[in-house]
């Protein structure tokens, strides 16, 4: 196939394959560490230099939202950056790698959850005017709701913090003579100090410049210099269709396959509103703005970023595959990792220019750092009203935000602790997936019956959290015990690497392709029922079984329920199943921000309903 490709058939195509590893980390130039090294200490300056402007400030909300003033055109690429972390960088291009582009239709089931995101759950929050999204669980239910999902959202980010360290640690010792364990205390101990200091104003800003590095700096090289040294689009849709990998809808109704338009249509819509609503470090951007109309345009900056990455990573995808397509490097055991694909084709095409793998690794670590800052600050401000409350005594506001300041230092100490066992997750693609389903789906669900059901009690809303987690769990423990092994394409092939390789095949005998071939039709265990539905299982669950314990127990008291914290529209129709709520506006330009005293509910001015008294 790759005399289809003449920039390929040279005696130069593909050196990773013939060449020692350890003689190509030998050749990097000391540039390539003088531009990695250049783009931490960016990142640290940044947090050093916002840490000393705002050194004689003693707030907590300029600490953690930034006096809800940041610049909305900055949040808003905050907001892309905190939701798509380095595991989308690596992930996306080597599940196009390995299982063809059928991911890209999820970007279109997200599309769904576009119109709950932009018209129920933002103006919710927003005219709150909340720091911590999970308060909200406390002013709708109670303290019991809000502690199960903020200690489920803790193990979440914990994990999702150290995948994102992991990746691109895992990166970077394919380019540089580095431990891995060295790489994770590098990026981690550049998080921990830049966000402790500054506070989200370094993290936003640091966001800022790392979405240069990543649009403008990573993907942009990475395609020109791709489709160059390919000849462009027309050998890379050839090469596709010839090993029948196409943009096609997969109208399959197999649960077990992953990239489906079932899979699109049910979960691809939980997918975006576990991150946008469920995600403390990404709902905090667009309430760290003024106005509900900049939290709106926060949130659509940073998915439609969200979406135009997603394709342009799977366009590097697709020319991988088309540059490895006889000549697999991870079939022939040169690659002895899935999540080392793309830091392999990047050595491969830019080994020879000075400067380019550290510009692309700093890409790669840019989009981490983001997401670790980002999950640091979240976590920090989540705790920080508990330890003041188990302090138990009045402190100046500067000794709360230097309480804060720790927080943020002993969290980012945890994750690096945490990311140590990352290593044994498996696939990061597949681990984030299976777990942020898991965390995230009852919290999902939980906010949905708060905000659209009256007649849902906390008591309603913890069963069905509880079941669905156990739902989901047992699904994840069936699945370990009997692995899925699945595929919706057939192996790859090494056939063209005889001519251009000096390995001996022999030597690999014994590798074969995990994967196997395609299930057909509804023929499947449940046990192999695709990561992607588990979050959907879970969150449908707890809706489900939330609802019908509402009908036969006894519903909310109204009186308790403000009208705040119900999605306007559903006022009139869903209030009026248990008590005749008042259709009067509210004032959206109150500030309902919680004051020193630690329960919320008594320091909001909760609206009674007519004729009735608060409870």
């Amino acid at each position: 196939m790759y005399s289809t490709i003449p920039s390929l058939a040279t005696e130069n195509t593909h050196f990773l394959l013939w060449r020692p590893y350890k003689q190509i980390m030998g050749n990097l130039l000391f540039v390539e560490y003088v531009v990695f090294g250049t783009f931490f200490a960016i990142c640290l300056l940044i947090g050093l230099y916002y840490g000393w402007r705002d050194r004689k400030s003693d707030s907590k909300d300029e600490y953690f939202v930034g006096n809800r003033r940041m610049n909305a055109f900055a949040v808003g690429l905050s907001f892309f950056v905190s939701d798509f972390s380095s595991i989308g960088f690596l992930s996306v291009p080597n599940d196009t790698y390995f299982r063809g582009p059928g991911i890209w239709i999820m970007i279109w089931g997200v599309f769904l959850s576009l119109a709950p995101l932009y018209f129920v759950f933002i103006p919710v929050f927003h005219r709150l005017k909340l720091s911590n999204i999970y308060d909200y669980l406390e002013l709708r239910f109670n303290r019991s709701v809000k502690y199960c999902a903020v200690l489920v959202q803790v193990f979440f980010l914990l994990l999702y913090m150290s995948l994102s360290v992991y990746a691109p640690a895992l990166a970077v010792t394919t380019f540089f003579e580095i431990d891995v364990q060295l790489a994770i205390v590098i990026v981690g101990g550049i998080c921990i100090v830049y966000t402790a200091i500054g506070g989200v104003k370094a993290v936003v800003w640091t966001d800022v410049f790392q979405v240069a590095m990543i649009l403008f700096l990573g993907f942009l090289l990475i395609s020109i210099f791709a489709l160059r040294e390919l000849g462009g689009f027309a050998v890379i849709r050839k090469v596709m269709s010839e090993n029948d990998r196409r943009f096609e809808i997969d109208f399959r109704p197999s649960p077990a396959l992953p990239y489906t338009f079932w899979s699109a249509l049910v979960a691809g819509p939980c997918m975006e509103l576990y991150r946008s609503v469920c995600c403390q470090h990404v709902a905090q951007r667009y309430l760290s703005v003024k106005t509900r109309r900049q939290a709106l345009f926060t949130a659509f900056l940073g998915q439609v970023l969200t979406f135009i990455t997603v394709f342009w990573l799977l366009l590097i995808g697709l020319a991988m595959f088309t540059y490895y397509a006889d000549c697999d490097p991870f079939t022939l055991g040169i690659v002895q990792k899935f999540d080392q694909m793309v830091p392999y084709f990047i050595m491969d095409l830019f080994q020879s220019i000075p400067g380019l793998i550290g510009i692309l690794t700093s890409a790669i670590f840019s989009s981490a750092i983001s997401s670790v800052s980002s999950g640091i600050n979240a976590l920090s401000l989540m705790f920080h009203k508990e330890v003041l409350y188990l302090i138990g005594k009045d402190l100046t506001p500067k000794q709360e935000l230097t309480v804060a300041k720790i927080l943020a230092g002993v969290v980012g100490i945890l994750t690096l602790l945490v990311t140590f066992l990352a290593q044994y997750l498996g696939g990061i693609m597949d681990a984030l997936l299976t777990w942020q389903g898991i965390f995230l789906g009852p919290i999902l669900g939980a906010y949905v019956l708060g905000v659209f059901f009256t007649r849902v009690n906390t008591v309603n809303c913890l069963i069905g959290m509880i079941l669905g987690l156990a739902l989901s769990v047992t699904l994840k423990i069936g699945n370990m015990l009997q692995p899925r092994n699945i595929s919706v394409l057939p192996p790859l092939s090494t056939e063209g690497c005889s001519a251009t390789t000096q390995i001996p095949l022999t030597e690999y005998a014994n590798v074969t392709s995990s994967f196997d071939e395609t299930p057909s039709g509804l023929n499947f265990s449940i046990w192999q029922i695709s990561t992607f539905y588990y979050g959907a299982i879970c969150t449908y669950t707890t809706i489900i079984v939330g609802l019908t314990m509402s009908l036969i127990t006894k519903p909310s008291d109204s009186a308790v329920i403000d009208k705040r914290l119900i999605w306007r529209p559903a006022w009139p129709r869903w209030c009026r199943i248990i008590s005749d709520y008042d259709e009067t506006d509210v004032e959206d330009d109150k500030d309902y921000r919680f004051d020193k005293s630690y329960h919320p509910v008594s320091s909001i001015d909760l609206q009674d309903c007519p004729g009735q008294s608060n409870a």
